[in-house]
């Protein structure tokens, strides 16, 4: 599977930066979406919390929430996206996952 897209993107909590590869055929490949951006600002997540990201794209939402909750699970209608959001979350350490 090629990415032929790549965007990254600086945590405001640390240093860390994510990467995210993504390729044609998924939405948003030249940049994050706004609406994405303002969730993962906005929602408060525990460690103890389990969280579902229905149509997970390429995976930028579960990535970033996963890192904050005790598990995530994303799902998209889409077999493409939901390879891209396993290999997001991979690429970028995430271990409490499933897609």
């Amino acid at each position: 599977m090629d990415s032929q897209y790549q965007l990254k993107l600086k945590s405001q909590q640390n240093e860390k930066v994510y990467i995210f590869q993504l390729a044609d055929g998924l939405n948003s490949k030249n940049s994050f979406r706004d609406k994405e951006l303002l969730l993962a600002d906005e929602l408060k997540i525990d460690d103890d919390d389990r969280v579902l990201v229905i149509q997970s794209n390429y995976g930028f939402l579960g990535v970033i929430l996963g890192g904050k909750a005790d598990k995530v699970v994303m799902f998209d209608t889409s077999v493409r996206a939901c390879e891209f959001s396993r290999k997001n979350a991979e690429k970028n350490d995430l271990e409490n996952y499933s897609v």
